[in-house]
């Protein structure tokens, strides 16, 4: 296992996005074989998923043929539907400009 240390949160959330979005280009998916790409909850990748969002309508990282997957959901909750990942994720990085693929897996809390 290798470990990055960087000196804040915002040097972390770019590191972290340089190196998706090197993935996803190494990867050259295509819609027969796309790149797919678990994505976590909560607070702390929200700095990688706004340089990633950055990195995108700069023309350094494409999400056709990217294919996402929540890594996980409020299900049976009564935390407001403005927080759950569907919602965060429509407004960060699944906004039509970015045009990423969804999964076609339903989700469980559906």
């Amino acid at each position: 296992m290798r470990v990055i240390i960087e000196p804040d949160y915002e040097n972390m959330s770019r590191w972290a996005a340089e190196y998706v979005a090197a993935k996803i280009n190494a990867a050259n998916p295509t819609p027969q074989k796309p790149f797919k790409l678990g994505c976590p909850t909560g607070s702390s990748p929200l700095g990688l998923y706004k340089h990633l969002i950055e990195m995108h309508k700069t023309g350094k990282v494409s999400f056709q043929n990217v294919i996402t997957f929540n890594m996980d959901e409020y299900v049976g909750s009564s935390i407001p539907i403005l927080i759950s990942n569907d919602a965060c994720g429509e407004k960060l990085i699944f906004a039509p400009e970015v045009a990423i693929t969804l999964s076609p897996l339903p989700l469980l809390s559906k």
